[in-house]
This record gives C-alpha cells, structure tokens and sequence, in this order.
C-alpha cells in the first residue's frame, strides 16, 4: 500500500540519520528544533537539546514538514532455559517506593558505541550484579515501532536493536532478593493473584544505579510479560504486584537475604 511505502521511507530516512556523524546529526536536530518554535514546553526543549548535543536522539524534519524524534535503543532479551523472559518490572522512587514498569531491559546507544558495546554496557553496568559472565548474545534483530514520546512530547520512532540471549549452562542468579513487605494490603495481594497467583511468589530482584533510579527485575513466563504489558488490566495487575515489595531504603547488597535462581 502507498500507506506502508511512505512508513517505510519514513523509516529509512531515521535509520539513515541516526547513521550519520555526530556533528551531522547535531546540525540536523537543532535546525529542526528551530523550525519547532516554541509550541512546547521549555523543559522539554532543553531535554531534546541535551539529548541532541550528547548524540542520545536525533530529531529530523519530515517531507511533510512535521518534526520526528529517532531513539536507538539497544535490548536485551533473556530466556532462561524453561523459556521465562528476564524483565524489568519496576523503578524506585525518590521514596524508595516501586513504581510499576515492564519492559525488556535496555539502554539509548550512545553514538560512538557500537551495538555490541552498548549491549555489554547495559550488562555491566545495569545489570552487573545479576548477569557478568553468566549470559551469551546469541542475535541481534532490528525492530521499529513509532509513538508519541511522554517525556519530549513529539513523535518519536524507537529504533530497536535486540539482543536475544541465553543464560549460560549451570549459570544461575545469585544475588540479594527485594523483600515483599508483611504489611501489604490485602486488596492489593488479592488483585495481582486474581491474574497470576505464582507473582506474589516470584523472586524480584533490585539494582541500585550509580545514576538514576534504581531497577526491579524478575523472570516472567512469556504469557505473563504479554499481560502485565498489554494495556490497563495488565498494569492494574502490575501496580498491585510490586506495591507490595518492600526495598530495603539505602541498604547495602550485602545486608539483603540472598536466593539463587536460573
């Protein structure tokens, strides 16, 4: 159809950009940025100018004169042998509660990286406490997917590069397991078991950053990451699941209770 022709030029021209020099990219971006005005919020502005200078997004104007905001992302997709999918469920608040989250672990490829580099950078350095040497890169597939961004508040087309990957064999997690807490609400432990009992059982697993929040991760059953993303049931299901963990606030690793889990 001339529909998916003109999507994919649409694609090709944010691949080729985000292909292009830094400097290239950098010129591109902030002329679009100027032909953008000032419709918008100036956080907003100031946080794609930032991102623009520091080679994490490239924004372009389109034939039709709009403006389109280019993320390459890189993922990581991790099977363990009895096919659950290692997932981030969860971010810490400033308050060191958990805010509901699912998605596949991943970062913003940083212009001079490679893919591979970004994929050993998102291992190492947010994921280096559960996966260092215990997980093998098998593929890398490119997939695209296009929405309006909640944070810049323009379209944005997420150029995806997932890594697809295997825990290495007799490899298993070995690190400090998030606590549920003993004062949960009943209706909330309730709400997360009406969709999958097994969740409120499930071992989660917290990352403190160096930078930023910090991350819940667990392994989730194929049809469960399917759910807890497919739309409001599933992030009611989400919310009520990991309201009940309870983070220790600015505790060591060390002081946490520890499980080993393939």
């Amino acid at each position: 159809s001339s529909f998916g022709v003109v999507m994919l030029a649409l694609c090709a021209v944010s691949v080729l950009v985000c292909a292009m020099s830094h400097g290239a990219q950098t010129l591109i971006g902030m002329q679009a940025l100027q032909q953008m005005g000032h419709g918008f919020l100036p956080a907003a502005r100031c946080k794609l100018e930032d991102e623009i200078i520091g080679g994490r997004s490239s924004v372009m104007v389109t034939g039709d004169g709009s403006v389109l905001r280019a993320v390459l992302l890189v993922v990581l997709r991790l099977l363990s042998a009895s096919g659950h999918v290692f997932a981030q469920v969860g971010r810490l608040s400033d308050s060191g509660v958990v805010e509901p989250l699912c998605q596949l672990p991943g970062t913003k490829k940083e212009f001079s990286e490679t893919v591979g580099q970004s994929l050993k950078r998102l291992i190492d350095s947010h994921l280096g406490s559960l996966l260092t040497d215990k997980i093998e890169v098998c593929t890398v597939e490119r997939e695209v997917t296009e929405t309006k961004s909640k944070t810049a508040g323009i379209p944005t087309r997420y150029v995806r590069m997932v890594g697809s990957a295997k825990v290495k064999v007799a490899e298993t997690i070995d690190a400090p397991v998030t606590p549920y807490s003993s004062f949960a609400p009943l209706a909330h432990i309730r709400s997360a078991e009406s969709e999958f009992p097994d969740l409120m059982h499930r071992t989660v697993w917290t990352v403190h950053m160096a930078h930023g929040p910090g991350k819940c991760y667990a392994w989730l059953a194929p049809e469960e990451f399917a759910f807890l993303t497919s739309g409001p049931r599933g992030e009611a299901a989400l919310a009520s699941w990991v309201s009940t963990l309870a983070p220790p606030a600015g505790a060591l690793a060390t002081d946490w209770p520890s499980s080993r889990s393939g």
